[in-house]
């Protein structure tokens, strides 16, 4: 038996909506990285218990379940999954390592939180991050208006988000997108358009290379890092740009992005939500109000379904609204408008912010209690 107890073991992360989706990616890996060894997590939230199953080319080396204080995937990743991977690393038989997370986690916020973890650590080092996509609900699961509960209440119960939010954040953290070939045009585009700049998109498992799965890759963790995945020549500096590619534009998705250092006007915005967020599109991004002007305010939305909140950071430049719009209708146009006509004007912006301490914008059940410093 091989020792490979003198370098750092990648870690390479694979994360999908359902482990249905994940199963044939993480045998496919097996056969890539013969060397390494499979370590997959499955939290059950009302049970409060975790369960690792290890295995490699011999089979399954361990199963065991293990109570946790809270089924969260912070805590989870601080409990068990990275101790158990420096064990793993530790013993030395094994190339690598494929951590296969639990159907529909937050990959987003794992890609933010796992590398500095694994700096921590010695023998381990970070990997791509893969996601497994199921080419045959693709577009409705990216458009449809599901809530993940409604799809595997056993699995996910009480939890409300979106299918489409999970997914969409999922295509925004991954350096590798395994689609298999069941997904039609429309719904290929949509993940070109949505994915993160730099990340690949892979039409089978059986395609994937060790280089690329050993190599850690730089896609973004934060929504205002987002960028679309095709820019043009030329991008407006401080305002609408249209950003959809041509591939995308054949099969009538598109993309249009807002970055500008004008917060939006309150009541205008108000007015435009349900053109903005109401409809099938894939939204994403930060933005700013001046009744806020502290606060980052965060924006997702997927299959009619917009969520809205705050960040947890501040702005370090000072406050800027970013957003990514995709959509696959004929309101391109209409967006574009919206989006360009909720900003505010030189003139209100020059009036000060000062005019808008103590007035009621509408925002404070997403956003919390008005900036008393505005």
């Amino acid at each position: 038996m091989r020792s490979f107890t003198s370098r750092q073991t990648p870690v390479v992360v694979l994360a999908g909506l359902t482990r249905e989706a994940q199963e044939p990616v993480e045998a496919s890996l097996a056969f890539t990285l013969p060397d390494s060894a499979l370590a997959r997590f499955e939290l059950d939230v009302m049970g409060q218990t975790i369960t690792r199953v290890v295995s490699d080319a011999t089979g399954i080396l361990e199963r065991e379940t293990v109570p946790l204080d809270h089924a969260c995937l912070s805590c989870a990743l601080r409990h068990e999954i990275v101790p158990t991977l420096a064990r793993l690393s530790e013993a030395g038989r094994w190339a690598s390592l494929v951590l296969s997370l639990p159907p529909a986690a937050h990959t987003s916020a794992l890609t933010a939180a796992l590398p500095p973890m694994l700096e921590r650590r010695p023998l381990l080092t970070m990997g791509a991050v893969v996601a497994a996509l199921d080419g045959s609900r693709l577009l409705d699961d990216l458009c449809g208006d599901d809530l993940l509960r409604e799809r595997d209440d056993q699995r996910h119960a009480g939890d409300i988000r979106a299918v489409g939010e999970v997914l969409v954040d999922l295509l925004g953290a991954a350096d590798l997108l395994v689609l298999d070939g069941a997904a039609d045009d429309v719904a290929r585009a949509l993940v070109d358009e949505v994915r993160a700049p730099g990340a690949v998109l892979v039409p089978e498992c059986t395609e994937l290379t060790a280089g690329q799965l050993l190599t850690p890759g730089t896609a973004p963790s934060s929504y205002d890092a987002q960028q679309p995945a095709f820019l043009p020549a030329r991008v407006d500096e401080d305002g609408v740009t249209d950003c959809t590619s041509p591939l995308a534009e054949e099969t009538g998705v598109w993309t249009v992005m807002l970055d500008s250092w004008r917060a939006f006007h309150p009541q205008r915005l108000m007015d435009s939500i349900e053109s903005l967020g109401g409809h099938s599109y894939i939204g994403r991004g930060t933005f700013w109000l001046p009744t806020h002007p502290d606060s980052v305010a965060l924006w997702a939305g997927s299959g009619g379904q917009l969520s809205i909140g705050t960040a947890a950071h501040r702005p370090v430049r000072g406050p800027r609204t970013h957003l990514v719009i995709t959509g696959c209708d004929e309101r391109r146009d209409q967006v574009l408008h919206d989006l360009d006509a909720a900003l505010m004007t030189d003139a209100e912006l020059a009036a000060g912010l000062a005019r808008w301490v103590g007035r009621d914008d509408g925002f404070g059940p997403w956003l919390g209690a008005r900036s008393a410093s505005a």
